[in-house]
């Protein structure tokens, strides 16, 4: 039977880039932006992966992934998580039932956090769980199972990766990420880093399981414990400006946070400015948005459907 690990090292076999996402349940219709985007943006010898958990996939969106050449792979989560030492932290215990107490006692009550293995106290999020011999894995969401999917792939593919979220669209050509070394990019001005662009180079400590020694260590996945600034500096990853990938923070162009998704008199002009002064536009989960009539997203995609 050939493993979860192999079989990820077999799908980047020959490229020189392998992109990739993850989507557990239902994927929504708002992300066809994302695909046909990448369709364009991907580089020459790059693939692009979307690895599926327990996800559903209506007809007309898999109609869509094929026109767009994305190669949907299910994968098993927990047994991948097994072959990279990591399994621990799915595991459960007798007592993981628990863990939405402890979750709301120390979330309350953060002076107790400083005497617990159970977590780690960050002072905007408040209590994060993290693995305990105890309690087990905290529970695990499609947040979760996407921060660990994008930490093992990026450390078993020996070749260039690139992760994105889903909700991002690619304004030009991907070849951008190699004026870079490995990358993430900055949360607005908080002392931790975005994961959700997350490039990491063939020369990578990663590559060697730097970022999954890490992960070990903290017990979290969570962007806000994993990768800090000193996580990021201890395993290679610069952390670029959000100025050209984020409209909600930009310092250039900065935008509303429905800046995609409202039709106005400037919708023309915001769809210019995200389409040249931006390397990538992430619109921040918006799942159940629906464009305006003449937004900027309305107008992309109109073109893009129908040259597709």
């Amino acid at each position: 039977m050939v493993s979860e690990c192999s079989r990820i090292t077999q799908l980047a076999s020959g490229y020189r880039l392998l992109v990739f996402g993850f989507w557990t349940g239902k994927l929504p219709e708002i992300s066809r932006i994302h695909f046909l985007t990448m369709s364009r943006a991907l580089p020459e010898n790059s693939r692009y992966v979307l690895f599926v958990h327990n996800a559903t996939l209506s007809s007309p969106m898999l109609q869509l992934l094929g026109r767009c050449n994305v190669d949907v792979v299910a994968i098993e989560l927990p047994q991948l998580l097994l072959e990279t030492g990591l399994g621990k932290l799915i595991s459960k215990t007798p007592l993981s039932s628990k863990w939405g107490s402890v979750w709301r006692t120390f979330g309350n009550h953060k002076h107790l956090t400083k005497f617990s293995r159970l977590g780690h106290y960050h002072p905007i999020f408040r209590f994060v769980p993290r693995y305990n011999v105890l309690l087990g894995g905290p529970p695990l969401d499609a947040t979760t199972s996407a921060n660990y999917l994008r930490v093992v792939v990026s450390s078993v593919v020996q070749s260039d990766t690139l992760y994105t979220d889903v909700d991002f669209a690619f304004s030009r050509p991907l070849d951008w990420i190699y004026k870079h070394q490995s990358f993430v990019y900055s949360w607005e001005r908080l002392p931790f880093a975005n994961n959700a662009l997350m490039s990491v180079r063939k020369e990578s400590p990663i590559k060697t399981g730097a970022l999954i020694d890490l992960l070990k260590k903290e017990g979290t996945a969570r962007s806000y414990i994993l990768f800090s600034e000193a996580n990021c500096r201890a395993c290679g990853l610069e952390i670029l400006s959000c100025d050209r990938l984020d409209p909600r923070w930009s310092a250039t162009n900065p935008m509303g946070p429905r800046f995609f998704f409202i039709g106005n008199d400037s919708s023309k002009e915001n769809l210019r400015i995200l389409r040249t002064e931006f390397d990538a536009i992430h619109w921040h989960n918006r799942w159940d948005e629906l464009p305006d009539p003449g937004s900027p997203c309305d107008l992309w995609l109109r073109e893009l459907m129908a040259s597709n």
